[in-house]
């Protein structure tokens, strides 16, 4: 009996791995119902001193994955808050977040990372967020190929290198033979 493999593409969005500062706070029911409500942050979320600091791993479209010294419950909603480039502005994110999964990785003491899924994000946001992902990754892309391009090059210039020294080996071994010769 044959059975064809097929392949799932279980996520809707691009996942880029990009490490940047990212302030992230645990919400009060309260404070989830405001923002749902009022499209407005309650006042004691517009200080970075209620934030803690972390670092993202990585980022998509619906989501991202992010480590700090300050655990979240699974479950929990936290409001994200992160710069990324819009063109030419800087365009600062607060976007609240369900906590899917968090856990102590092994290995690294007073860490902890957390999975998280974006909530009620507009359109707009989603789409900043897409593009800026898109351009990340052609960034990437085109560091790679310059990269290449310059490795090529140092290859094709030791090989010239390598070349001219045999050269000239071949050169001063046919001199030796012929002043061999001459003796």
């Amino acid at each position: 009996m044959q059975t064809s493999l097929q392949k799932y593409q279980r996520r809707k969005y691009f996942r880029l791995e990009k490490t940047m500062p990212v302030y992230y706070v645990e919400l009060t029911d309260e404070d989830y119902t405001t923002i749902l409500e009022t499209h407005r942050f309650p006042e004691r979320l517009k200080s970075l001193d209620m934030f803690c600091e972390g670092t993202s791993l990585d980022v998509s479209g619906g989501g991202m994955r992010f480590v700090g010294k300050v655990p979240v419950d699974n479950g929990k909603v936290v409001l994200l808050m992160f710069d990324i480039m819009d063109g030419n502005k800087v365009k600062k994110i607060r976007l609240p977040a369900n906590v899917i999964l968090a856990f102590k990785p092994a290995g690294r003491a007073g860490i902890y990372e957390h999975r998280v899924e974006f909530v009620n994000i507009t359109r707009e946001y989603r789409e900043i967020l897409i593009r800026y992902i898109f351009e990340e990754e052609r960034k990437k892309r085109r560091l790679v190929e310059k990269e290449k391009k310059k490795q090529i090059k140092e290859e094709k210039r030791k090989q010239r290198l390598a070349e001219k020294e045999k050269k000239k080996q071949i050169k001063e071994e046919k001199r030796k033979q012929r002043l061999a010769e001459k003796e």
